[in-house]
């Protein structure tokens, strides 16, 4: 993603302006969702967005720890770099949907993004941490010697996050009326979890 595309990440907003959800922090509304900003405000140093959700929902927007995209100002010019990033997570949903719907992705994103911040390994290499669990983590953290407290965030949301992933491969299993056994369920989280790794960085 160049500089450009960057720009729309988390991009300052006003009212009128159209935007697509990323993360929420501590809410369920799917990432891709689209609402209208409708008002601003600030509360100790953070911008609060009020915002018109597509599906009714009227959750603020909190800029120290929500992510969204920019998509439309509200004079209507669309930047071409917009364009191309709507396009790219539709059809992320569009081609992992069954997975992006039967897992947490905002959750599985903030595991992430805690990871990136803790440093212990290089993004490109993560993978095997969404699904690695807190104990054997807790070993790898003591082998590369990182101790941080947005590393002990990472250990408290390890076993959620492996949680999260195993339950959304069962339940695909049985929409698809497969057989629950352990080599469905990896086949179907290696299926997709690079590609979840893949779509968060290129936000970064």
């Amino acid at each position: 993603m160049n500089k450009r595309d960057k720009n729309n990440v988390n991009a300052p907003l006003d009212k009128g302006d159209k935007i697509m959800l990323w993360t929420m922090e501590g809410e369920n509304l799917r990432p891709g969702l689209k609402g209208t900003v409708t008002g601003k405000n600030e509360v100790m140093g953070n911008v609060h967005y009020q915002v018109d959700w597509e599906n009714g929902s009227r959750l603020d927007l909190l800029s120290d720890v929500d992510r969204w995209i920019l998509v439309e100002k509200g004079d209507s010019t669309i930047t071409e770099a917009t364009s191309e990033q709507f396009k790219e997570m539709a059809a992320f949903i569009k081609n992992k949907g069954e997975f992006a719907r039967s897992v947490d992705l905002p959750y599985l994103f903030k595991f992430l993004e805690k990871l990136r911040q803790c440093g212990v390994t290089n993004m490109l290499q993560s993978t095997q941490y969404l699904i690695m669990g807190r104990r054997r983590m807790e070993v790898d953290f003591e082998y590369h010697r990182v101790e941080s407290e947005i590393c002990d965030e990472v250990l408290e949301m390890a076993d959620e996050a492996r949680q999260k992933i195993i339950s959304g491969a069962v339940k695909i299993l049985d929409k698809q009326d497969k057989e629950l056994t352990d080599e469905n369920v990896r086949k179907i989280i290696n299926k997709n979890l690079s590609s979840i790794l893949q779509w968060f960085m290129m936000l970064k």
